[in-house]
């Protein structure tokens, strides 16, 4: 009887049907994908655990890999976050941190970097009592990379040992002009970390705060002595007044910070469009504005972040250029600066709680002042100012009929404290600055003056009369007392 066609082998190879050429080269592709390219597979696997079979490690004998999204990892500042655990970002104090448990000694970072040149971060060691240590800063190279973050052997080498129950932190010191002049796609992501133990969320931060500002804060060209340009190579913003605020108070920290920008007016530079800080606030990347895109809306998030304090310094792009001759020009630099300043605190307004009962309650009061609060922050900067005092004027005498007390209800609402700097480049702002200050404690805003002018003798020392290192920190100087007693944090004295 002969065979059939299900049971004989010619007859299985003959139906089946020859691979053409096409299939043949997708098959190829394939291949080479699959072996040539392992950290692309990896970073696009959906991880919800640690992984320790699916990630080719940068060095042998690292079991632990942790997405960049992992639970273990905390992110200060604005993140943006993808379904496959990696993180994109490009302000500047973007940081990541997290405890190191399980006798670790080794600890890298998988970096996609798109820039051009690359971008810098600081890397910072934390331990129960005692300063925050320094112990590097490394710059990038474009593609997808691993860098070295922590190495017991590096402690060894110094005589030191790696403390126990410590915190590593992994700051972002470059800020967002110098990444993404260039390309479209010019951003820093983190893939994940690696290590040969075990990584743990850090304690909750008990101190907030929010800093927004130009390229002072930013730290343009802080990192170099004068003359020279700014690059990715001297901008730094771990050198600057506001890290070493954050530093010192023990805070975590939010920063929007870009060189050039101002409340009404940005420094004329032909290479960045003249895009103000109040337009590019709201997006969650900084370079969004400047790549013509539509951007990744900020969204807030008070459940994660929330300021004690929010620290704004601008104002020396506005009157670089002969602005504070005009009337018209101050007039708008204050309106426009009160409702920038009125748009953020209202971002972050919560109704005040009462004591009943022995229990604490929210009231329905405080909420319906929270609506009235973000019609308000509605109404764009550069909308026609007679329109924007109108609308405050009519929300004034409203809440004045209602309750007999002043504007936008502080004791219905919650506020962060605002504290509004000036200098220590320039001392121009200071009078409109100190009248829009004037505004918001009328608005029931706790709005104090921070005083940043140093002593006309002192040379900035950094790129294009910016200050350097030494500046930022007689800067800070003046700052922190400031802060620490008005928001009372004396407690640790930490002065410089």
């Amino acid at each position: 009887m002969p065979p059939s066609p299900s049971s004989s082998p010619g007859a299985m190879r003959q139906a089946l049907p020859p691979l053409s050429p096409l299939l043949l080269q997708l098959l190829l592709i394939l291949l080479l994908a699959v072996t040539f390219a392992p950290i692309v597979v990896a970073a696009a696997t959906s991880f919800s655990a640690r992984s320790t079979a699916d990630v080719v490690h940068h060095q042998q004998g690292l079991p632990f890999f942790y997405p960049a999204t992992d639970n273990a990892i905390h992110w200060s500042g604005r993140v943006l976050r993808d379904d496959y655990g990696r993180v994109t970002f490009d302000w500047p104090g973007v940081t990541a941190s997290f405890r190191i448990e399980g006798n670790a000694s080794i600890v890298e970072v998988l970096v996609n970097d798109t820039t051009v040149e690359g971008t810098r971060f600081a890397v910072y060691l934390d331990s129960p009592g005692q300063e925050q240590q320094h112990l590097q800063t490394f710059l990038t190279k474009r593609g997808i990379m691993y860098y070295p973050l922590l190495s017991g052997n590096k402690f060894q080498t110094r005589g030191l040992a790696l403390p126990s129950d410590v915190t590593l932190s992994l700051v972002h010191t470059q800020e967002s002009r110098y990444l993404a002049e260039t390309a479209a796609g010019d951003n820093v992501t983190v893939v994940g970390f690696t290590t040969n133990g075990l990584l743990a969320s850090p304690l909750p931060a008990t101190r907030r705060l929010e800093f927004i500002g130009d390229s002072i804060t930013a730290g343009y060209g802080a990192d170099a002595a004068a003359p020279c340009h700014p690059s990715v190579v001297n901008n730094n913003y771990a050198l600057t007044w506001a890290h070493l605020l954050c530093q010192k108070l023990r805070a975590e920290c939010f920063v929007e910070a870009y060189s050039g920008s101002g409340v009404i007016f940005s420094y004329p530079d032909p290479a960045s469009p003249p895009v103000t800080m109040p337009e590019r606030y709201h997006d969650t990347l900084a370079s969004n504005r400047l790549k013509g895109e539509g951007g990744h809306p900020w969204v807030v998030d008070m459940d994660a972040f929330r300021p004690d304090a929010i620290v704004i310094n601008l104002g020396t792009n506005d009157f670089c250029c002969g602005g504070a001759q005009n009337a018209s020009f101050v007039q708008e630099y204050e309106d426009a600066y009160l409702s920038f300043v009125m748009g953020v605190v209202q971002s972050y307004a919560v109704p005040s709680a009462r004591e009943r009962n022995g229990k604490m309650e929210e009231t329905n009061e405080g909420y319906e002042i929270l609506r009235r609060s973000v019609e308000v922050k509605e109404v764009g900067v550069m909308a026609d100012l007679s329109a924007l005092r109108e609308k405050d004027e009519m929300i004034s005498l409203r809440d004045a009929a209602l309750r007999g007390s002043p504007p936008f209800l502080a004791s219905s609402l919650s506020y962060p404290v605002v504290f509004l700097g000036v200098g220590p480049m320039s001392d121009q702002y200071k009078a409109p600055l100190q009248r829009v200050l004037k505004r918001l404690i009328n608005h029931g805003i706790r709005a104090h003056y921070l005083d940043l002018i140093l002593p006309p003798n002192v040379a900035m020392g950094g790129c294009d009369s910016h200050p350097n290192e030494e500046v930022h920190q007689q800067v800070a100087r003046h700052a922190l007392p400031v802060l620490a007693s008005v928001m009372g944090w004396e407690d640790n004295k930490h002065y410089f």
